[in-house]
């Protein structure tokens, strides 16, 4: 093989009859790759696409994960229902609040299952309870701390000798360890309607009394004819003694719990009964706050209990009465007087006391305004469970000429109602 002056192989054939091939050289001054201008403007144009895609993206991913907490929400309350059928017996789910700060307490962060134990007639079928000095159906709202009247007892020693803690009944003995000092339980007398409510009245000897702190009104006719009701007409104390049945409150259920994902709360505050209703709202106390130090919520979570036929049985909820007058606050559990709405929404924007903040008002930008929240409605007479997506308040169909400021609770009670009749969102 030789090599001539012009650059070029000139091979001679090989044993094969193959031939030598020469592969031509780039020219050393050809360009190495793209130029300065080049990649300015590749940058640029991807600098304006990101631009364009983010904040859709962002947003994308914020719808898709308070769909995830609805759907997983709405799985969680079926569990409850399928509880409540399987138990045959009441049961729900309870709401958590995050803390006790006034921001916290209107977050619901986490949901258990919680279910009412099964009833307590007593250890024996002889047991009875009396009802001491019982006072008039009016008087049972405000007895002052201490009165003896209205008191149980559940046999002829603890009336006589007092009660202590060594000193009690086996009956009483159970209630105790199934009912915390504060809490309420409900109890009927024979198999008659109404349920008394009853509590555990707190003080400084362990808690041990139990009494009754109000019931419906019972017809004259049967209160004087009632033996519970009246006085005994001096025959020994459980002369006058009943049969009784007592259901315990509900309790949560260990293990049985889910969270929401990131920042996703119960907006608590926004939720409640009927159109209008703001009763999960978690009660302040004005009287122990300041301008420097906000006034905190109460902690106390939110139930909602289920019967067997998947109706809601009753709702727990934490209120102030009496409010401004008294800031007292008390746990109530009523049935349900309307559709319950849980607003699932951001727990950062969750930031002051929405009686500081004033949801109806069009300038607020909350949970209440965020289109992306969704609402879970549940009928309080069938159980059903839907979900809809919260709406925008100025251009709801229907809502052609909205007001230029809403009175109290208008948007609200419109966001409940378009949440209430829409089709259920499914699985979107």
């Amino acid at each position: 093989m030789t090599h001539r002056t012009d650059g070029r192989f000139h091979g001679s054939p090989n044993r094969s009859g193959d031939r030598l091939i020469a592969v031509p050289q780039r020219p050393a001054d050809a360009s190495a790759g793209a130029t300065l201008i080049e990649l300015l403007i590749v940058m640029g144009i991807l600098a304006i696409l990101m631009a364009v895609a983010i904040p859709t993206l962002r947003y994308a991913t914020k719808d898709r994960t308070i769909r995830e907490g609805a759907r997983e929400l709405v799985a969680f309350i079926e569990r409850a229902k399928a509880r409540a059928v399987e138990l045959d017996r009441p049961a729900g789910i309870w709401i958590q609040r995050q803390d006790a700060t006034a921001a916290g307490a209107q977050r619901g962060v986490r949901v258990f299952l919680c279910e009412t134990p099964p009833p307590f007639s007593g250890t024996t079928a002889s047991s009875r309870v009396v009802i001491a000095n019982p006072a008039s159906v009016g008087d049972l709202l405000n007895l002052p701390p201490g009165t003896p009247a209205n008191f149980l007892y559940f046999d002829n020693q603890e009336y006589l000798n007092g009660i202590s803690p060594t000193q009690m009944s086996l009956d009483r003995r159970i209630i105790l360890s199934r009912v915390p000092p504060g809490g309420l339980f409900r109890m009927q007398l024979g198999n008659r309607a109404p349920d008394y409510w009853v509590e555990r009245v707190v003080d400084n000897s362990g808690s041990l009394q139990l009494k009754v702190v109000r019931f419906v009104t019972v017809p004259e006719f049967i209160r004087n004819a009632d033996p519970v009701l009246s006085t005994n007409n001096g025959l020994p104390p459980m002369a006058g003694g009943m049969p009784f049945t007592i259901l315990f409150p509900p309790r949560r259920v260990a293990g049985t719990s889910m969270e929401f994902p990131r920042d996703i709360v119960i907006d608590l505050a926004i939720s409640g009964m009927t159109a209008s209703g703001f009763q999960f709202q978690a009660p302040l106390r004005p009287a122990l706050g300041s301008a420097s130090n906000p006034s905190p919520g109460d902690p106390r979570p939110v139930l909602i209990v289920f019967s067997p036929d998947g109706s809601i049985d009753t709702v727990t909820y934490a209120t102030r009465p009496n409010a401004p007058a008294n800031p007292a606050v008390e746990v109530v559990t009523v049935p349900p007087f309307g559709h319950v709405f849980l607003h699932l929404g951001r727990g950062s924007q969750i930031g002051r006391p929405p009686s500081a903040l004033g949801y109806q008002s069009p300038n607020f930008t909350g949970n209440l305004l965020d289109t992306s929240n969704i609402w879970v409605t549940i009928n309080h007479l069938s159980g059903k469970v839907t979900t809809a997506e919260n709406i925008d308040w100025r251009t709801s169909q229907g809502n052609k000429n909205p007001p230029s400021t809403p009175p109290p609770g208008w948007i609200l009670a419109l966001s409940r109602e378009v949440a209430r009749t829409n089709t259920s969102m499914g699985g979107r």
